[in-house]
């Protein structure tokens, strides 16, 4: 993610990505309090991230365990390759929680990007 980050926005910080490892329950509840470091979780369900007990999170977290996968394809994508993932992204295992739900496509290139996808 830090070298699409580099390729896309020149003084990318690289700092701006970080993985953390842990998957113990209390660490993990900790990140998830530090809004002046943190401005958002990409979470799987091992890092037991949820509301459970009252509390609220206080950082954004996207979870993708329960499924709601979207794909999203910007004006500026390169459509045969937009075209080629957004395909994967379905109907190469439709079944695991992971699939694409939901395809969002710039209006800017719906026209031309939608069609080919509905004879496939």
């Amino acid at each position: 993610m830090i070298e699409a980050g580099k390729r896309t926005l020149k003084n990318f910080p690289e700092h701006a990505i970080q993985v953390v490892t842990t998957t113990e329950r209390e660490a993990i509840k900790e990140l998830l309090s530090l809004t002046q470091y943190v401005d958002l979780c990409i979470a799987t369900r091992r890092g037991g991230v949820d509301s459970r007990g009252g509390r609220v999170l206080e950082v954004p977290v996207i979870k993708h365990y329960k499924g709601v996968c979207h794909v999203y394809v910007d004006g500026e994508a390169d459509l045969k390759m937009a075209e080629e993932i957004a395909m994967n992204a379905k109907v190469q295992r439709p079944a695991v929680c992971n699939a694409m739900e939901t395809l969002l496509v710039d209006r800017k290139i719906a026209e031309a990007f939608c069609p080919p996808l509905d004879g496939a």
